[in-house]
């Protein structure tokens, strides 16, 4: 299960972000991105990532970006930041 709370221009997600998480979290999104306010994700308390999760963070970069704006991944830690590590993510250092 994920949570998703909002503050300001960040997100902070806690739980799984997995298959099973992209309905809600991709249909969040979007609205967050048609607002203009999504500038950051909290990822500290996210325990656990699949494919499904670095193809969504992916797709947020490239949507951010073609409107001129970067995304910020704070609080990389454990499996999430190896599995960025893993797909060579832009700004997640090796």
């Amino acid at each position: 299960m994920l949570t998703i709370t909002t503050e300001g221009t960040r997100l902070r997600l806690a739980g799984e972000l997995d298959i099973y998480a992209m309905a809600d979290l991709h249909g969040h999104l979007q609205q967050r991105l048609a607002a203009g306010g999504l500038t950051a994700l909290d990822l500290a308390k996210v325990e656990r990532i699949d494919g499904a999760g670095v193809q969504l963070l992916w797709w947020l970069r490239g949507q951010l970006e073609h409107h001129g704006v970067a995304l910020t991944l704070e609080n990389l830690d454990g499996p999430v930041r190896d599995a960025l590590k893993f797909v060579r993510f832009p700004g997640v250092a090796s």
